[in-house]
């Protein structure tokens, strides 16, 4: 139903019809069976949905903890395949006051800044951002120039994150006296399923891999049951 819909809406390139496909015919399969799961359980102990689900995953912690898994890994899959089809780039040189156009934002320059630190020099760019014409802060994509390697500076984007993608940031160069500066901007969509389906994907592993406490409470009671009375 969605690849069928994106297509209606004008997606045409295959393979991410392909692989948004597959990430719905997988989330609706581990819905099911949550689904499936809850209502049998509701059936028998009269428990509400909350209840139902978080029992049923505590019975058969490495069933629905690798369900919870597989949840993550569509998440990230939505995220990368957004990276990968749909990303968009531009570039270029700005004076101060100067302004980069990508999509919906709008991102002005207003001079280099530089703090020293113990080990490194830290040259920053702060980047007034609007989006859709309202001002929705600042970003500062900078480079760190350490002393004992100058010729290999190492750099950090300025990143803002919204809920269908994220905009990012690069200080890509200068001139000697920082009148221009160079700059990348890249806006990422679904970049979000990524960083949220890593944290889905490490509770997933965290349920199926933490030990039943049915189970533990058996292997407890068991040598304490064979233990001989002394009169």
């Amino acid at each position: 139903m969605v690849p069928l819909l994106l297509f209606v809406l004008g997606l045409r390139d295959a393979l991410p019809l392909v692989g948004f496909a597959l990430c719905t015919f997988v989330l609706a399969t581990i819905l099911q069976e949550f689904v499936r799961g809850a209502s049998a359980r509701r059936r028998i102990t009269g428990e509400a949905w909350p209840r139902a689900l978080v029992n049923l995953t505590q019975k058969n912690q490495r069933r629905y903890g690798g369900y919870i898994v597989h949840l993550g890994i569509i998440m990230m899959a939505l995220g990368i395949i957004g990276n990968s089809f749909f990303q968009l780039e531009t570039q270029g040189t700005l004076k101060p006051g100067e302004s980069l156009t990508i999509k919906n934002y709008v991102v002005t320059y207003n001079g280099l800044r530089q703090i020293q630190q113990p080990t490194h020099t830290q040259v920053f760019a702060p980047l007034q951002v609007t989006r859709n014409g309202q001002p929705i802060g600042v970003v500062q994509p900078r480079k760190n120039l350490y002393f004992k390697t100058p010729d290999q500076p190492t750099s950090e984007v300025g990143l803002r994150i919204f809920p269908t993608e994220d905009l990012y940031a690069v200080l890509a160069g200068w001139d000697s006296n920082g009148d221009t500066a160079s700059f990348k901007l890249f806006v990422n969509p679904l970049m979000v399923f990524l960083w949220i389906g890593g944290l889905v994907l490490a509770l997933g592993t965290l349920v199926a891999l933490w030990p039943h406490t049915v189970a533990v409470r058996s292997a407890a009671v068991a040598p304490a049951a064979a233990q001989p009375k002394h009169a």
